[in-house]
């Protein structure tokens, strides 16, 4: 580039909100969507120093390859220690290395796993934020949401879909992505 050339350049604000501390949280956020997931995490962990009561909060992490592409390990494995934000006892951190084994495995895997925590929470009234690639990641998050809620919460698909969609329409279920 030579001077004066001009480069546009915007900031857009971001989609996702924080609820209240006292709010259980489960945050979705593979790749590089996991930015705005550490910045909450951190959040409600200073509040726990702080002895501020916060709700549980459950994470879910997901990238390629576990040696390569594991963002934070040492802050997650701290932060899932007893009595921290990720305290497997109340909420968790749950891991997918999609390119590590011959089947793929995504976060949507870790969600339908830890199914019996993700509808405790829920059931709780948590907020579900969701961070990432705008590809085919959040309809198959919302999908996993969705067979949670039908074998843990009993529901039937539609109102499983239902329950997600009134969710979303009330700023329970967030989704930001981007391409």
């Amino acid at each position: 580039l030579n001077p004066p050339t001009r480069i546009p350049v915007w900031v857009e604000a971001g989609s996702l909100r924080l609820p209240p501390a006292t709010v259980p949280l489960i945050c979705v956020g593979p790749g590089t969507g996991v930015a705005p997931m550490r910045a909450f995490v951190q959040e409600r962990d200073a509040l726990l120093k702080q002895s501020v009561v916060v709700a549980p909060t459950c994470l879910f992490f997901g990238c390629r390859k576990e040696k390569k592409d594991y963002l934070y390990r040492s802050e997650w494995e701290e932060l899932s220690l007893p009595g921290r934000v990720l305290d497997p006892s109340t909420g968790g951190f749950f891991c997918a290395f999609s390119q590590d084994q011959e089947n793929k495995r995504y976060v949507t895997h870790c969600i339908r796993e830890q199914g019996s925590i993700v509808w405790k929470l829920l059931s709780q009234g948590a907020y579900v934020c969701v961070s990432g690639s705008s590809g085919k990641m959040p309809i198959d998050v919302f999908a996993a949401f969705g067979e949670v809620l039908q074998t843990q919460g009993g529901m039937s698909s539609d109102e499983a879909k239902q329950w997600l969609k009134k969710m979303e329409s009330v700023g329970r279920y967030q989704v930001e992505t981007w391409s």
